[in-house]
Order: C-alpha cells, then sequence, then structure tokens
C-alpha cells in the first residue's frame, strides 16, 4: 500500500478571485474594487499683486498755481503751463492732450483759461519727461580756431557762414571762410571742396535732394559815374557746385540784389531769397530765372496773394516739408507764412508773443524762433513750437541764440552754432571758436 503525503495549497486571494469569475461564480454583480492610486494635490495658485495705485486726478482751476511734489495727475484747461526743475515751459495750446512732467514741475492756470479741462497732465518720477531738451556737442572747439578736420573736439572751425543746412541723413554743411565743409551726424568733420574763387565773403547754402549745392554769393565791383563819382555795382551770384567729388561750379542765377539774405529751395528744386529793400520774395526757378514770388516792392503789412502781399522788414526764409515758406516780418513784430501757391498770411501765436528773431523750421512742420510777451522789454526767450500746436521755451548752453542764420532743424532736433569770443555784423566769430550743438526735444 503507498502512502501519500498531504499538500497544502495557499490560494491568494487575488487568484480565487479572478478564478471565481472565470466560472461565473461568485457574487452576482461582484467586481473587483481597483487599487486606489493617490492624485498630486492642485499647487495653490501664485498670489497676484495689488494694482499699483493710481494717481489721483485733481481739476485745476483758473488763476491757480500748484507746485508737484508726488505722483499725482491733474486736468487743466488750454492756456496751462508746466514749468519744470530745468526752467523750462510748455504752454499746452495743441492737439496731444496728454503731457508727462517731472517732479517739482510747477503748474500754472491762467484767469483767462476758462475753457474746459480736456488737457492730461501727468506728474511721476517715472514717466518720461516730454518737455526738457538733452543737449550735446557735435563738434568743435569754443576755445580753439582753425581749419582742422576730425571728429569731435578735434575740429576746428574759424569764419562761419551765416547759413548752415542739414541733409535728411543728419550731416551739416557750413560754410568755413572759401571751403565747404561737412559734419557727419557722428562728429565727424571733412572738407569738401573751396568755394567758387570769383565769391567773397561767406555765403547762404542750399541743398538740393540729388546732392548739388547753391551758394548765394556776393560779387563786389563799382563803376564810375559821368560826374565822376564811384558807383557799386555790386550784386549776389547764385553758383551751382554740382554732386560729386570735384563739385564744379557754374553760375546758376545773377543778378540778384546785393541786399537780398537767405536761400532755401523746395521739394521741386526751385530756390527762393529775401530782397530785405524791397520787401520781397523771390522764387529763381529751375532754370534760373529770378521773379517775384511774393511781395509789392513796397514796405506795408497785407495779407494777400503774390504780388499783393506787403511785408516790412524781412528776415531769412525757412522752409516746412510742405514747401510752406516761414520768414520774420520784423518792422510789424510777426512771422509770416507763404504757401506753394504764394498766399501769404499771418502765423497765429499764442501767449501774446512777439517775434525777435529768424525761424528754425524743419520736415515735421516744428517751428524754432525768439520772442517777448506782450511787446515786454525783456530779453527775448527761445521758443519751439511742436507738429501738435503746443509750445515750449528752452534755454540754450552760453546763453547764445540759435536763429535760422546760424541753425538747422531735424526730426525735432535744433541744430547750432555757438560762438566764443567777439561777433561780427554777419554773426561770425572773430577770435575765439566755435562749436556745433544738437538739441534734441522728447516727441
Amino acid at each position: 500500500m503507498v502512502q501519500l503525503k498531504s499538500v497544502t495549497f495557499k490560494i491568494s486571494p487575488l487568484f480565487l478571485a479572478l478564478a471565481l469569475a472565470a466560472c461565473g461564480g461568485g457574487s452576482s454583480g461582484s467586481t473587483l474594487a481597483p487599487t486606489p492610486t493617490s492624485t498630486p494635490a492642485a499647487p495653490a495658485p501664485s498670489p497676484v499683486p495689488a494694482p499699483a495705485p493710481t494717481p489721483s486726478v485733481q481739476t485745476l482751476q483758473p488763476g491757480s498755481t500748484t507746485t508737484v511734489t508726488t505722483n499725482m495727475q491733474f486736468q487743466a484747461p488750454q492756456g496751462t503751463s508746466i514749468t519744470t526743475p530745468a526752467g523750462n515751459t510748455l504752454w499746452l495750446y495743441g492737439t496731444n492732450t496728454s503731457v508727462n512732467a517731472p517732479i517739482n514741475s510747477t503748474i500754472t492756470v491762467p484767469i483767462s483759461a476758462t475753457g474746459s479741462a480736456s488737457y492730461i497732465i501727468k506728474i511721476s518720477t517715472a514717466s518720461a519727461n516730454s518737455i526738457d531738451p538733452i543737449t550735446r556737442v557735435i563738434a568743435g572747439s569754443i576755445n580753439k580756431t582753425g581749419d582742422s578736420d576730425g571728429i569731435g573736439i578735434n575740429a576746428t572751425f574759424t569764419s562761419l557762414s551765416d547759413s548752415i543746412n542739414i541733409d535728411q541723413t543728419g550731416s551739416i554743411y557750413v560754410a568755413d571762410q572759401s571751403y565747404l565743409r561737412k559734419v557727419a551726424p557722428d562728429g565727424t568733420v571733412t572738407t569738401l571742396t573751396s568755394m567758387p574763387s570769383s565769391s567773397l565773403g561767406t555765403p547762404f547754402i542750399a541743398l538740393d535732394t540729388s546732392g548739388n549745392f547753391f551758394l548765394d554769393t556776393v560779387q563786389m565791383g563799382v563803376t564810375l559815374t559821368p560826374s565822376g563819382g564811384v558807383k557799386s555795382t555790386s550784386s549776389r551770384i547764385i553758383y551751382k557746385l554740382a554732386a560729386g567729388t570735384a563739385y564744379s561750379s557754374t553760375v546758376f542765377a545773377s543778378p540778384l540784389p546785393i541786399n537780398s539774405i537767405g536761400l532755401v529751395i523746395d521739394s521741386h528744386g526751385n530756390l527762393y531769397t529775401s530782397d530785405i529793400i524791397n520787401n520781397n520774395i523771390l522764387k529763381i526757378d529751375t532754370t534760373g530765372n529770378i521773379s517775384i514770388y511774393a511781395g509789392s516792392n513796397t514796405a506795408g503789412y497785407t495779407d494777400a496773394k503774390g504780388t499783393a502781399a506787403a511785408f516790412n522788414g524781412l528776415g531769412t526764409l525757412t522752409i516746412d516739408g510742405q514747401d510752406n515758406l516761414y520768414v520774420m516780418d520784423g518792422n510789424n513784430h510777426v512771422i509770416r507764412k507763404i504757401t506753394p501757391d504764394s498766399t501769404v498770411t499771418t502765423l497765429k501765436l499764442p501767449l501774446s508773443l512777439t517775434p525777435q528773431s529768424d525761424i528754425v523750421t524743419d520736415a515735421k512742420d516744428e517751428l524754432f524762433f525768439q520772442a517777448v510777451t506782450n511787446n515786454s522789454s525783456n530779453a527775448p526767450q527761445n521758443y519751439r513750437v511742436d507738429t501738435t500746436g503746443n509750445i515750449i521755451s528752452y534755454t540754450l548752453p552760453l546763453a547764445m541764440s540759435a536763429t535760422s542764420s546760424n541753425a538747422v532743424a531735424l526730426n525735432g532736433s535744433l541744430y547750432y552754432f555757438v560762438y566764443n569770443g567777439t561777433l561780427s555784423s554777419g554773426g561770425n566769430s572773430t577770435t575765439g571758436g566755435a562749436q556745433l550743438f544738437q538739441l534734441t526735444f522728447p516727441q
């Protein structure tokens, strides 16, 4: 007889459940519960920073003056002025109704400003200053004369022209003694060419879009009268210096009145100059023909078209990007505007400004000039009318003035020469040096 040994099997609960399920056994409808898995907790939301407090807005009343020492916003009417700690002032007259100014600016609302408070003034340490310009020296030495080419203050100038010009790249051109010189935007000064040998004095300069130069120069001459006297036959001649490395010169237009001053060129290549004796604006077309563009040959004050208009005491001209001419009408103490169809009007300026110097403008139609307020006897201040119509007064280094005879503008920047020493009647330095500055206004 064979004796069998007993064997003990251990069946796991999982195996048993699977077996019962395969055989249809077990409890009716029973299922195997899945092993629970843990779900990671959702990350806690990042704290949302509290919004920065909005500066309180205060409406300023006519006749009020406020110096602001903290971040604030104000509403003010047209005619309100803002004076920065640097001493520059912005008058609100234009279409830009939101301006920024630094802490410690003073806001003045004249008693006459009774309109709606439509301008927003933001005073903040973080706000970009939309008033104070930035000044930098481009080239030249204020303490040294000469004709050295070079970069920045290593270059020198001797006897600068009453007129400078600028191209769309920002390069400046000036007549220095008998040479035409160029100042690149980085301050590099180079001598381009000598002046025509028959020209005397330092000429006015115009530059066309093809790089041709036009120089308005003096041709001196005298003749004997039948009675044995001497009569001046001096006149002005416009030379054209053709673009290129040689800059060959030819007579472009002659003769102009000896007392014509300034020279500008429009987008079509026509030249314009002021005949200050006969009170006319002269036009020199692209073939060199000279004609009266505006003015009646007599002193007066008439807004009209062409030869029906009248001026009294013309200064040098400036031209904007739409071919509008501007000229200081000295004896009438106003700025006159001449449109491309020769219609003459008087430029309306707020603040009762009385212009005291020639005008500078640029292709963006910004105006720069000197003026006094309300015909006062105070020293004239420098003013800028921006493209929106707001007016900014500003200071220049060394308390020198910038007029259209020694300044140009491009894209909101004013470029001008400051002279050291004694100035000649033509505005040239006779004993000291000259330096070219750039004054950049916030846009």
